[in-house]
């Protein structure tokens, strides 16, 4: 819990996502969201005009609790995207350090 409330803190503006989006992002179906507004305290959501809102944050919390909903949230939710561009990114790197390295071996030889 005081994990929560350090993230609360550092988040000025969370996002609020309907049960359907939220369930879209977490790979999950829309039923798994509502039974988890219902049953789960950590959960937070709001009603506005009878739809339910639910925060981000808590979604993302909540699925991690449970590795089988944890490994849907990595496989077919936003996880999937995540590891792409880390994947994208780490590539990036590797080729930057390449070429810097074949720069400073160049760099060597003109010296001697």
């Amino acid at each position: 819990m005081v994990r929560r409330k350090i993230q609360e803190k550092l988040i000025r503006h969370p996002l609020w996502l309907l049960i359907s989006e939220a369930a879209k992002l977490a790979g999950v179906s829309a039923k798994t969201i509502r039974r988890a507004v219902k049953e789960t305290e950590g959960l937070s959501f709001r009603i506005i005009n009878g739809r339910y809102y639910v925060e981000l944050l808590s979604v993302v919390e909540f699925l991690e609790k449970s590795t089988k909903l944890s490994n849907r949230l990595n496989t077919f939710g936003l996880g999937q995207y995540v590891k792409e561009y880390n994947r994208k990114k780490e590539e990036e790197e590797e080729e930057e350090e390449e070429e810097n390295n074949e720069e400073e071996n160049e760099i060597e030889k003109k010296e001697t």
